[in-house]
């Protein structure tokens, strides 16, 4: 089972409100209008707040669990979610895209990084803008043997995570009553992710403790 089905009560108190406000801001400074897509949307929450600034919005995460929760709270006629695999493309174009929240730390390994984001960018308009993070391999480093016991609404939860077989990657256990669930986080050392973003835009860069938030064009 994915972690994230095991917290989806508690998605949002999981989630770092911090980063939010900072996508807020970033997604309110580069604002386009048209059409917005939220990949890994998690309960949806940048997505439902913008959703004003756009014509049209799509927003998808993997885990139908978690889409479940964003439908059960109100959504904007204009937004659409779904399921969907982020490494396979959706035949649209679109004005913004974001990936909020470590989402491309998910994938598997450097080339499936490198292939996603090629794949995302050229889903982009024109003028179009990508706003995505990839978190530090030094906050990965510093974050296996992580363990954390807490109850949420009368639920007692165990959170541990542990070194992952590749280079700069964990694996998150989360237990909640006998259900358990896992997910693997990857990231890349800087040099490889300058490689990455090398034919496009760096419009900002905006350096936080634990991530690298990068906003860029074709």
């Amino acid at each position: 089972m994915n972690t994230y089905s095991v917290i989806r009560s508690l998605y949002n108190d999981a989630m770092d409100a911090y980063v939010y406000r900072v996508y807020d801001e970033i997604m309110e400074k580069y604002r386009t209008g048209g059409r917005l897509l939220e990949i890994g949307c998690g309960t949806a929450r940048l997505s439902k707040t913008h959703a004003e600034a756009f014509d049209a919005v799509d927003a998808f995460d993997n885990n139908q669990a978690i889409i479940d929760t964003a439908k059960a709270d109100d959504v904007p006629k204009n937004v659409r979610l779904f399921t969907h695999d982020m490494r396979v493309g959706l035949n649209a174009t679109y004005d913004m895209i974001i990936a909020p929240v470590d989402v491309f730390n998910h994938l598997e390994n450097e080339f499936t990084f490198k292939r996603v984001i090629g794949m995302w960018m050229e889903a982009l308009s024109d003028e179009g803008i990508m706003i995505f993070d990839v978190l530090k391999c030094a906050y990965l480093e510093a974050l296996q043997g992580y363990e954390e016991s807490f109850t949420h609404e009368g639920t007692t939860y165990q959170w541990h995570v542990r070194g992952g077989e590749a280079p700069c990657s964990v694996v998150h256990e989360v237990t909640r009553e006998g259900e358990k669930g896992t997910h693997m986080e990857r990231s890349y050392p800087g040099p490889y992710i300058a490689t990455v973003l090398e034919p496009y835009a760096i419009i900002e860069t905006i350096d936080l403790e634990e991530r690298r938030i990068f906003v860029i064009k074709k």
